[in-house]
């Protein structure tokens, strides 16, 4: 599972050798996220996201190593029509990544 509005959870806080008080607390605060991962059958880790050269190699490498695809909606807009696509992102319930072609022609 891959969100950018989730925080950190109990694993989180075990993988960087927080206190078991600490642990107990993100516990907590990512219960929610861990249990949409496993009615998913998946697995949830959260990592801070920063602009790192070496945190974006370590990212690919996880990606590439799990095979991490992302799903896409089949429904892709031109440029022109970005906001039909900010609509199905704000109000519709697109299937995944929704996708702007660019062409340089327009």
């Amino acid at each position: 599972m891959v969100s950018l509005i989730a925080g950190p959870n109990k694993q989180f806080a075990i993988d960087k050798g927080m206190p078991k008080a600490k642990q107990l607390l993100f516990g907590l605060a990512g219960k929610k996220f861990d249990k949409k991962a496993r009615e998913k059958d998946v697995e949830y880790w959260f990592i801070f996201v920063r602009a790192d050269g070496e945190q974006l190699k370590e990212i690919s490498r996880i990606i590439e190593k799990n095979n991490i695809v992302p799903a896409i909606d089949p429904t892709t807009f031109r440029l022109a029509d970005v906001n039909q696509a900010l609509h199905l992102v704000a109000k519709g319930h697109p299937k995944g990544k929704v996708l702007l072609r660019v062409d340089y022609s327009e």
